[in-house]
């Protein structure tokens, strides 16, 4: 295991996300239950620099695969890694400190369980819930981490070298959970609802769960599978539903909405007519 002072390189690692998704992120706990959303025909769908005792072992290098996504897990001496593939294509791994560092850092150290490598012209960006997305050389999204599971101060954390880092408090045995995809829809039909042309959007679990890794990744597929899709209403119905309806069997976005404001929008259930925008 590696130690190092942990809070710079961490914030320094994350990125700003916009305004409108930050609103968004506030917004979820002020969206009701949405049972049903559009009636549809279809099925309801610093300190001081850290020391501590490191084996001279080399790191244990592990396949870490999602779909046509494969990354390389080095899991380094006192850790561990073991994953298992989900039904929607993604994989979930949980890391595990096997040993405790013996470090005389404070309790603000960071200790790296695992470094994750992602494929040659991949670029990781760890995003401000912790969750992180993947882009390849064309800067067009192949992939997502959730925000990792375990205890506070677990975190992915982007190093210059270009890996992703699994990092924990130094202070105890900890295990974290990661759960990684490349692939966030199932499927979208197009139909005809109540004003007019609607797309069904099927969802994976991974999507489903949530996160601001989920919600990039979810549009970035969605617009690039059906280009007519690619409207502000659009990503305004996709996100309320993302966070007020995620269990829900499909996601019905529609192109004729108007744009409202997010109280708006809430109000409507995700479904604004041209008499709420008024």
């Amino acid at each position: 295991m590696r130690t190092r002072a942990g809070n710079p390189g961490r914030a320094g690692a994350r990125v700003e996300r916009s305004s409108r998704v930050g609103a968004w992120v506030l917004a979820a706990a002020l969206l009701p239950t949405l049972a049903a959303c559009t009636p549809d025909g279809s099925p309801a769908a610093g300190t001081p620099t850290p020391t501590g005792t490191v084996s001279s072992s080399p790191a244990q290098e592990v396949p870490l695969v999602a779909g046509d996504l494969t990354l390389t897990a080095r899991v380094l001496p006192g850790a561990s890694i073991t994953s298992a593939p989900g039904e929607d294509g993604s994989t979930q791994a949980t890391v595990l400190q096997v040993a405790p560092a013996t470090t005389t850092a404070s309790a603000a150290a960071d200790v790296t369980l695992v470094e994750i490598v992602p494929p040659d012209g991949t670029t990781a960006t760890v995003l401000s819930d912790g969750s992180a997305t993947l882009a390849d050389a064309t800067g067009a999204l192949v992939g997502g981490f959730s925000t990792p599971t375990g205890p506070h101060g677990a975190a992915l954390v982007a190093t210059a070298d270009g890996t992703l880092d699994v990092v924990v408090p130094s202070d105890a045995t900890q295990e974290v959970g990661l759960w990684l995809a490349s692939s966030a829809l199932l499927g979208t039909v197009w139909g005809d609802q109540e004003g007019g042309r609607s797309l069904s959007v099927s969802p994976t679990a991974w999507a489903r769960a949530g996160s601001l890794a989920a919600q990039e990744l979810v549009w970035s597929q969605l617009v690039a599978r059906e280009p007519e899709a690619d409207a502000t209403t659009m990503h305004d119905q996709l996100l309320c539903h993302m966070l007020g309806a995620p269990t829900k069997d499909t996601w019905n976005l529609e192109p004729w909405r108007p744009e409202v404001d997010l109280v708006t929008l809430v109000a409507t259930k995700c479904n604004p007519t041209e008499t709420d925008a008024g």
